[in-house]
Parts: C-alpha cells; sequence; structure tokens
C-alpha cells in the first residue's frame, strides 16, 4: 500500500507538509518512522530519551563512572536518514520562518552552539508536526493565530 492510496496516510502528509522545514520526503519519512503516528501517542514519547536516540534528537552524558563527566552527544544509535531529513528541514525552517528564525538567532547571541540550536529546532519540528497531525489541521503560525482570536 502506498501513501496516496491510504486516506489517512494522505491526509497526514498533507498536514505534515503545510509544516515550515518539512517537505514531502521528510514528511513521508516521518509517518513510516511512527508507523502513520500510532506507533507513538504524542511528541515527547517520539523525542524521549529511550526513542530519541531513534531520531537523533535526545542528548546523553558522556561519562566514564564517576571520574569523567564530558558533553552531552546525541545517540550514535539514531536512524541517520531520519536525522538527517530534520537537519535539512531544521535548516529550511531557519531560512524560511521567521519564528524559528529568531529563535535560532536568540540562542546563538545566548553562546550556545550552533548544532546544540539546529537539534532544539529538530524537536520543535516534531513537535509541530506532532501537534499537526494530532489537530487534523494545517499548521497555523502563532502570530497570525494571535490576530485571529
Amino acid at each position: 500500500m502506498t501513501i496516496q492510496e491510504d486516506e489517512k496516510m494522505k491526509k497526514h502528509l498533507q498536514l505534515l507538509r503545510s509544516v515550515p522545514g518539512i517537505g514531502l520526503i521528510t514528511a513521508a519519512a516521518l509517518i513510516l518512522a511512527t508507523n502513520n503516528f500510532t506507533a507513538f501517542t504524542d511528541s515527547r514519547k517520539f523525542v524521549a530519551r529511550r526513542t530519541a536516540s531513534y531520531c537523533g534528537t535526545a542528548p546523553f552524558k558522556h561519562q566514564s563512572s564517576t571520574s569523567y563527566q564530558g558533553k552531552t552527544r546525541i545517540s550514535q544509535y539514531a536512524n541517520k536518514r531520519i536525522k538527517a531529513l530534520l537537519t535539512n528541514g531544521a535548516n529550511s525552517a531557519i531560512q524560511h520562518d521567521q519564528e524559528i528564525r529568531a529563535y535560532y538567532q536568540r540562542k546563538i547571541e545566548e553562546g550556545k552552539p550552533k548544532m546544540v540550536v539546529i537539534n532544539a529546532v529538530r524537536v520543535k519540528l516534531i513537535n509541530r508536526a506532532f501537534a499537526t497531525v494530532k489537530r487534523g489541521t494545517d499548521f497555523v503560525k502563532l502570530k497570525h493565530y494571535r490576530q485571529v482570536a
């Protein structure tokens, strides 16, 4: 069965593509990775430490017993395809979405390393994707939503 044959998957694909930074390939990969958003009840479980190593967004401490405390790192067991697609989507969102761009610039000015901020943007994309599918409506920018309400 393809995404075009299943109405629910087709609807989810359209909803995901409304999120800035998520294109056709990333949307299809998220649908497959989440089993059409049935494998995980919400984005927190997809991003949680147990499963975030799957999408490559959760930081883990690097330590040796109690003597060495290194920087946090992303799990090496991540699905590298999903991680790469989310990274490309995050870079696209930083370029094309004013809200994400402002967030990115603010964090960089605070002194955060670039890849830490990119990882945070990846998590934002995942949260937006899950929220859009859960609501069943296209992504709405908060700025526009506030003006309407």
